[in-house]
């Protein structure tokens, strides 16, 4: 019935949130640029992981243009390294990007070993 697959919905969700938070995720703190076809955000990094990024917009105001801009960007890191990755969330100030593969592992030396918080 409804019930029984709503409860499977939410018990899935609740695991694969839990599981992406098991990843370790590095402070980080570097200028990035996010770009969006022609269009390019300025940001730093503020942590990542092998799959993710969460970056802090440099202007105010550029939420609703990333919002509208559609969910699949391009995150360019120090040193030009290019990896594309889709939007998962977005704050006034701050952006969550996940790549569907192990795309930033070969940038965690851009993080400090910590886990950083929730």
């Amino acid at each position: 019935d409804l019930t029984d697959t709503v409860e499977g919905f939410l018990d899935g969700v609740a695991k694969d949130a839990s599981e992406r938070r098991a990843e370790t995720r590095l402070a980080a703190d570097a200028p990035v640029q996010i770009e969006v076809g022609a269009r390019r955000f300025g940001g730093r990094l503020q942590d990542i992981c092998e799959t993710g990024v969460r970056i802090r917009l440099a202007a105010q105001g550029e939420r609703g243009e990333l919002e509208s801009a559609g969910e699949t960007m391009v995150v360019v890191l120090p040193g030009g390294a290019r990896v594309e990755a889709k939007r998962v969330w977005l704050s006034t100030d701050e952006i969550g990007l996940r790549s569907s593969r192990l795309a930033f592992e070969p940038h965690l030396h851009l993080g400090k070993a910590r886990k950083a918080a929730a």
